[in-house]
């Protein structure tokens, strides 16, 4: 989704809320096996976000 959204120029969630969402994710006791490869997915389409000359990081981000 956030890969999609910076594929098309629109702003999406700054990396401070992808890392909350996969903290929260991670520490909820509800998980499956599916959970390490979504969060190395999400981590491989935010590199790729992060390598285009149009993102600019947010105040949270830079903290």
């Amino acid at each position: 989704d956030h890969l999609s959204k910076a594929q098309r120029g629109l702003v999406g969630d700054g990396v401070s809320e992808v890392m909350t969402k996969l903290r929260v994710t991670s520490s909820d006791g509800t998980s499956y096996s599916g959970d390490l490869l979504a969060i190395i997915d999400v981590l491989k389409n935010m590199t790729e976000i992060f390598r285009r000359s149009y993102y600019s990081p947010s105040n949270a981000d830079m903290r």
